[in-house]
């Protein structure tokens, strides 16, 4: 897929430019960063639970997975920019990302078409909204500074760790890039997860326990202090993820021209 002129760090084969275009994420996604991230998600959390308590009928948790999904993405993001756990779907850019989606999966195996199947309009349309979204929040994110040290602080080398801040088309990309993948993936593993503890009454019943043992009536359930300690949680979340591996295949990469070496199979 390729938001820009060139193709998104998910389908750049080249080793080399993909390691170069990877120094970013790899600050984002480091212990200290993810350790900074545990407030927004807990914001996003509570209002997803408070949200999840006002319904009075059956609820679709899918559809509210997504919605939080998004939100929180956005907040990660570009530091805001989605209200749908308050505002619905009605009005904002989920239809188009959906939408999106289907192609990003059909079209994945085959990344180097991503610069052909653009020209075609239905196509193209969906790509270049979500782009227009993505540069707009960009922008948004950019005229207001940074507010915490979300994911756009180290995409845009707010926090100077490289000599040359990358091209704001390249960031963009890469916004755009982690709302689709952040948002697809986790609302998966949240929506698959929960079914299989819905549907096996041991299971939930032994995790509720070691919940209420851990978090007693009063306590802060995100407090991250305890979750790596609670072995029957990390073991569902595990397993889930075992049985439903929310993607199945890595990214493909090519041989450098020259180098000599050749892919293994060829």
């Amino acid at each position: 897929m390729a938001f820009s002129n060139s193709l998104s760090l998910i389908a750049e084969r080249n080793p080399i430019e993909h390691a170069r275009r990877r120094k970013p994420w790899n600050r984002a996604f480091n212990a200290s960063a993810l350790k900074g991230y545990e407030e927004i998600i807990a914001k996003r959390a509570n209002t997803l639970a408070e949200a999840l308590a006002a319904q009075k009928d059956e609820i679709d948790l899918g559809k509210w997975f997504a919605y939080f999904i998004y939100d929180l993405m956005s907040d990660m993001t570009f530091g805001g920019g989605s209200e749908m756990i308050r505002d619905g779907s009605s009005g904002s850019t989920w239809h188009v990302l959906e939408e999106g989606i289907v192609y990003f999966h059909a079209f994945g195996q085959i990344p180097w078409a991503s610069l052909y199947l653009r020209r075609i309009p239905a196509i193209a349309r969906t790509t270049q909204r979500l782009v227009a979204r993505g540069r707009g929040l960009a922008i948004q994110r950019v005229n207001n500074g940074s507010l915490s040290r979300d994911l756009f602080y180290y995409l845009n080398n707010e926090d100077g760790a490289e000599t040359v801040t990358p091209p704001f088309a390249e960031t963009v990309s890469n916004g755009v890039l982690a709302m689709i993948a952040g948002s697809d993936t986790t609302t998966s593993v949240l929506s698959t997860l929960f079914y299989l503890i819905l549907a096996d009454r041991a299971v939930y019943e032994r995790l509720q326990a070691e919940v209420d043992r851990y978090f007693p009536l009063g306590e802060d359930p995100l407090d991250t202090k305890h979750h790596a300690s609670m072995p029957f949680l990390n073991a569902v979340i595990n397993e889930s993820l075992r049985l439903y591996p929310v993607v199945a295949d890595g990214s493909q990469r090519r041989v450098p021209k020259g180098s000599g070496g050749r892919a293994a199979g060829s």
